[in-house]
């Protein structure tokens, strides 16, 4: 465990000034700063080990320690260093700090067990790998572990062959940084929360990674490695060599060993080439050919999957990262969100060298202003025609102004089978463009899985959105986004329309927020339309004018299944009015001694339609109230006290007769630092300003 580190290196750094260096013929005190492993295993480890027979880990465990993570790291290092770089990978993948490490300083048996074992794949170095998360390789403040051939060896087995994923920790003048393969926990759950947030952390979190420590990694090679002596070293790589089945013959070792030396130049270039863009070397053309080589020269690998999110890359490094992709190509997953300083020419270079194998495109260009209309047309040119997956991301890029190009590059993709397009905030895109999408969605017969995005432009009407709908071809997964768009029943019934011919649909959500002319019968209509083959669906109605039960109940399939529910008993006399949805069995009566005095409590309670109604003295053409004026005459007359009966008559006064919307209460004097904005909800009118501690003034409402 971290603890257990910590308590004996924290041992060793106040006991080494007694202690003499053991590793050269003088004799010399040793010193916080230059005390390392080999020291520690001198005068610490190995008088255990012999005395009890047992490792280290042995005699100060309590049961038996599971490993979280491989430590990999060169003995000659600073402890100080090692325990440093630990420290940080917990703290930035939020571990406990009981949190099993396995170090093999620490776990071996000296004088008991051979250091280089029989089998390498049934060793305890292997065990360790496999029951571990990832590999934390602990560089501290030099490069000398990507030379050391047994440091090497443990990347190679752990993520190579294990597929475990790689931590480098590495110290700089502000402290320790951290790269990692993948996203962390707290990444992965803001990156679930809000899409691109966690690549976003990740990326800002690895931009200040000492890259310069990692330069040596284009050179990698195995065979020039460096250990204890040069037999040690032909004797560690000629038997992982056998132990991968490689017939050694008299081919010389550096061709045995070029593929594994060009497996671990791609990994390492994969993940330093974000921090390299903000250093001298990264902006050197040299380097950036250096990284783009490697990694196209692992043509096993048929994926390539690199962030660079609200970084600065620039047009000549897309241009490297587009010669960086070899013809065996299958997936590519680039994000450059937030990268504002790509242009039209970086991206027509990486339409340029798109493989022709590839099977799926993953791109994101949200917030990339300068890409435009002429890197849309570039790459809509440049789509394979094997094409099976496409996500582009082309979100608040206000230069695009037409699709045709877009819809004939993936109307000529007869395979294409998932569609992920994101046109959020996209100010000029208009109906014409969404007439051609519509065509175009017609042509796709193969396609099972569908994503399109519009939110927020507010050039899209009814006329554009019905078309796209009228064209939905029959998916199996379907997901619209037309939130705060200027869309009305009219779409809403097309949608309920088209859900009847989609017999195969199984996985829905449509989001229709901040839709302000919609209407309760339009929405039940097309609840009451989806289809039965659904196993899964959400309709997002939030800041609708529909009542919040009706929100909550559109959220799950389970409940939507039950529209409408009986009335409750209060509003029987309600035959022909729209139904009142309740949340539970209760809401529809009142607790006796509960007297209502906000209008957001009579809504909730489905006592009020949030529709603007017609005055009280105003009949229906039935010639009878309708029954919400009906329930609040008869509470009106209910023999309350005169305060409050003017309470529930400036309640329901004419100012509150129109449209349901957040109102702004009249203040005499506004208080020192109390917020107007804090008080514009329904219940307002029994708000007023209380002075806090601070001498600050907040909003109290009195239910």
């Amino acid at each position: 465990m971290f603890q257990q580190l910590l308590e004996v290196l924290s041992y060793a750094l106040a006991e080494c000034h007694a202690w003499q260096d053991l590793s050269t013929s003088e004799l010399h005190p040793l010193t916080r700063h230059g005390l390392d492993h080999y020291d520690v295993v001198n005068w610490v480890i190995k008088p255990l080990d012999g005395a009890n027979k047992c490792s280290f880990v042995e005699m100060v465990a309590d049961g038996i320690q599971e490993p979280e993570y491989y430590l990999s790291h060169y003995f000659g290092q600073p402890v100080q260093d090692i325990l440093d770089c630990v420290r940080h990978h917990i703290r930035t993948r939020q571990l406990a700090d009981d949190t099993p490490y396995w170090a093999w300083a620490y776990a071996h048996r000296y004088g008991l067990d051979e250091v280089l074992p029989d089998h390498l794949r049934n060793s305890s170095t292997w065990r360790a790998m496999s029951k571990s998360t990832g590999i934390l390789l602990a560089l501290g403040t030099t490069s000398v572990p990507l030379s050391r051939t047994w440091c090497l060896m443990e990347i190679a087995l752990a993520v190579l062959d294990q597929r475990k994923p790689l931590d480098i920790a590495a110290c700089a003048v502000e402290g320790v940084k951290i790269l990692t393969e993948h996203l962390t926990e707290p990444e992965r759950r803001t990156e679930h929360k809000t899409a691109g947030g966690g690549l976003r952390q990740k990326s800002h979190r690895e931009q200040t990674f000492p890259a310069e420590m990692l330069l040596a990694a284009p050179d990698i090679g195995l065979e020039r490695s460096d250990a204890s002596s040069k037999l040690d070293r032909n004797r560690i790589l000629y038997k992982f060599l056998e132990e991968r089945g490689v017939e050694i013959g008299s081919v010389p070792l550096h061709r045995l060993l070029e593929k594994v030396n060009i497996k671990l130049r791609a990994l390492f270039a994969r993940m330093m080439w974000l921090p390299m863009l903000d250093t001298e070397s990264g902006k050197l053309p040299r380097t950036r050919h250096a990284l783009a080589d490697c990694i196209r020269a692992d043509a096993a690998k048929d994926r390539l999957e690199m962030n660079f999110s609200a970084s600065r890359l620039d047009d000549p490094s897309l241009a490297a990262i587009a010669k960086a992709m070899h013809r065996n190509l299958a997936h590519v997953n680039l994000d450059f969100g937030m990268c504002t300083q790509i242009t039209v020419k970086g991206v027509a270079e990486l339409a340029k060298f798109l493989p022709a194998k590839l099977r799926t495109i993953r791109l994101n260009f949200k917030l990339c202003s300068g890409v435009g209309q002429g890197g849309v047309d570039a790459l809509s040119n440049a789509l394979p025609a094997g094409l099976t997956s496409l996500h582009l991301n082309l979100a608040c890029n206000s230069e695009i102004r037409s699709l045709a190009s877009l819809c004939r590059g993936i109307r000529s993709v007869h395979s294409l089978k998932f569609l992920d397009l994101d046109l959020s905030i996209v100010e000029y895109l208009s109906d014409k463009s969404l007439l051609a999408l519509a065509e175009m969605l017609n042509d796709l017969v193969s396609l099972k899985n569908l994503l399109l995005s519009f939110r927020g432009c507010k050039s899209i009407t009814d006329s554009g959105v019905v078309a796209v709908v009228e064209g939905l071809p029959p998916v199996t997964l379907l997901k619209l986004d037309f939130a705060f768009l200027q869309i009305s029943n009219e779409t809403v019934d097309a949608l309920a329309h088209r859900m009847q011919v989609m017999s195969e649909l199984g996985v829905m959500h449509i989001n229709l927020q901040g839709c302000q002319d919609i209407s309760e019968a339009s929405v039940g209509h097309l609840v009451q339309m989806l289809p039965s083959s659904l196993k899964g669906a959400k309709l997002n109605l939030c800041d609708t004018p529909l009542p919040m039960n009706i929100q909550k109940l559109c959220r799950r399939l389970t409940t939507m299944r039950k529209w409408p529910l009986k009335p409750s008993p209060a509003f029987a006399k309600e035959s022909r009015a729209a139904p009142v949805v309740q949340e539970s069995a209760d809401v529809g009566t009142e607790k006796p001694g509960l007297a209502l005095r906000s209008l957001d409590l009579f809504v909730r309670r489905g006592c009020v339609d949030p529709r603007p109604p017609a005055r009280p003295e105003a009949r229906t053409s039935q010639g009878r109230r309708d029954g919400w004026q009906e329930k609040v005459m008869s509470m009106m007359s209910m023999p309350y006290s005169d305060e409050e009966q003017r309470r529930l008559r400036r309640t329901f006064s004419e100012p509150y007769q129109r449209q349901f919307r957040a109102l702004l209460p009249k203040v005499a004097h506004q208080a020192k630092g109390s917020s107007i904005a804090a008080m514009a909800n329904p219940e307002c009118m029994f708000s007023r300003p209380r002075t806090t501690h601070s001498g600050f003034s907040e909003p109290v409402w009195y239910p």
